[in-house]
């Protein structure tokens, strides 16, 4: 029971991760588009949550694979 819990709140966890990622690409892109100059702290925060998204991403693939192997 626990663990369905837990599933489901990391569920939307990650819905909520990735809804900021795409409107953080969406705004760099319109800015991108629309000549405008990105400011640091949009550049820097983007940069950060690209890391931790495809960072995190990286570790549950080796996770996988490794448990694949066993």
């Amino acid at each position: 029971m626990r663990k369905s819990i837990f599933k489901d709140r990391m569920a939307k966890l990650i819905d909520v991760k990735s809804i900021i990622t795409l409107s953080y690409t969406f705004t760099i892109l319109m800015m991108a588009i629309l000549g405008k100059k990105i400011p640091d702290e949009l550049a820097e925060n983007y940069k950060y949550i690209l890391m931790i998204y495809f960072g995190s991403k990286t570790v549950s693939d080796i996770k996988r694979v490794s448990q694949e192997k066993e």
